[in-house]
């Protein structure tokens, strides 16, 4: 219910989505992942960041807060944190196609460095 409006309805996500994910526990990591992705539509970066970080903790081994948290980066042009995120999504799923995708954005816009 949650995760359809958010992601059919355009601009920020209403109230209700983010009364779904809250009443959600944290046994599921799509909760912790809904609620960052709440925050991320809103554009507040900080706080679906915040709520990645809490995902990654629960749930160390789940490879979409990883790919998530390396778009938010992108976004906010913090280039090497979005190297650290692609090499941590790479360690779980070495054929991550994303996180390679990433890399490689990486290895043509910022000269190689850091890899």
């Amino acid at each position: 219910m949650g995760w359809i409006d958010m992601l059919t309805n355009e601009g920020s996500p209403s109230k209700d989505v983010w009364k779904y994910f809250e009443s959600s526990d944290n046994s599921s990591p799509e909760a912790v992942f809904g609620r960052s992705k709440y925050y991320e539509k809103q554009e507040n970066y900080a706080k679906a960041l915040e709520f990645l970080n809490q995902a990654i903790v629960l749930f160390p081994k789940y490879p979409p807060t990883f790919i998530e948290k390396m778009k938010i980066h992108l976004t906010l042009e913090d280039w090497d944190q979005t190297l650290v995120a692609a090499q941590r999504a790479l360690l779980l799923d070495g054929n991550n196609i994303e996180a390679l995708r990433f890399k490689l954005m990486h290895l043509l816009t910022q000269g190689g460095k850091n890899i």
